[in-house]
């Protein structure tokens, strides 16, 4: 299922402790990483003369080649491919164009958990990432209490041990149900769907429609729960009314999911980009890992 990784990096403080979570991805059958790094035109310059900027180019290469050697290294002592490659452009644009030119299966990134003042912000490379690329994109999490690599390690290991799947009955969530479905012969036990009534969508509903609803969202989970217990999984179902993005957090916390599943789709993208989606506001606010499954034309 994970043969093939996309590793974008910008050789941050915690590239490595991705890096390392990445390659647990042997259990699950992972057989090569991509390195990639992406040289930003923002950050290189767009006002300076071509000839500075060809120099300037060529030196961030050469230094990102010497970055590569580490990590490359670090990949094939696990028994792993290694390859890597540098790209000029808009990052969130060629890490999207490069998983589906290499056939990634998957792209994998890493977020440190913020300061409790910046919990809103969500890197806008990640974002970008989330809407735009056509292969399932897994966002980790680290934080300062792990005090050695060994219980990073152990993270890594138990993320496909209890799952949240957070559904809202649209094409893209269903799509999340199915990956989940694929993931099972590598080793996922415990699954949790829940769906999350929008307070703010029905608060001009009436009690009896609202109560309507209520049965058939809970047959749906029902029908949800049974397809996964038939392909072998431990399933509960939670259904809450309130903010989704804020309940799918609150549960994942209670229930000390290893990793969170949602669906996202390209459509409707300029919305998006001015309110955000569910599984985006997610992933600013949760402290977890959230395995982003999208929903859009190859």
């Amino acid at each position: 299922m994970y043969s093939r990784i996309l590793f974008p990096t910008d050789f941050g403080e915690h590239a490595r402790q991705v890096l390392e979570c990445a390659l647990e991805f042997r259990s699950v059958g992972l057989k090569e990483i991509i390195l990639l790094h992406v040289i930003d035109l923002n950050e290189l310059g767009w006002y300076a003369s071509p000839n500075y900027l060809k120099i300037r180019e060529e030196q961030m290469r050469e230094l990102a080649a010497l970055q590569f050697q580490e990590l490359e290294a670090l990949v094939r002592e696990h028994s792993v491919e290694a390859s890597s490659m540098v790209e000029t452009g808009i990052p969130s644009v060629e890490i999207a164009s490069a998983a589906k030119s290499n056939r990634a299966s998957l792209i994998i990134g890493g977020s440190h958990r913020k300061r409790k003042q910046q919990e809103e912000l969500l890197d806008t490379t990640t974002a970008r990432v989330v809407r735009h690329a056509s292969v399932p994109v897994l966002i980790t999490r680290f934080h300062q209490s792990w005090g050695s690599p060994e219980e990073c390690a152990r993270y890594c290991r138990q993320q496909f041990s209890k799952l949240l799947v957070a559904v809202d009955w649209s094409d893209c969530s269903m799509k999340a149900v199915d990956y989940v479905i694929g993931l099972k012969a590598d080793g996922p036990q415990e699954v949790i769907i829940a769906h999350v009534m929008d307070e703010h969508a029905l608060q001009y509903s009436g009690a009896q429609q609202i109560e309507e609803f209520r049965k058939r969202d809970l047959e749906r989970l029902e029908h949800t729960k049974t397809r996964l217990s038939l392909a072998g999984f431990n399933v509960r179902t939670h259904l809450h009314f309130g903010t989704p993005h804020k309940e799918i957090v609150r549960i994942a916390h209670e229930e000390r999911v290893s990793l969170t599943v949602m669906g996202h789709h390209g459509k409707g993208w300029i919305k998006n980009l001015v309110f955000g989606s569910t599984t985006e506001r997610v992933l600013r606010q949760s402290d977890m890992s959230v395995l982003v499954v999208n929903d859009m034309p190859e």
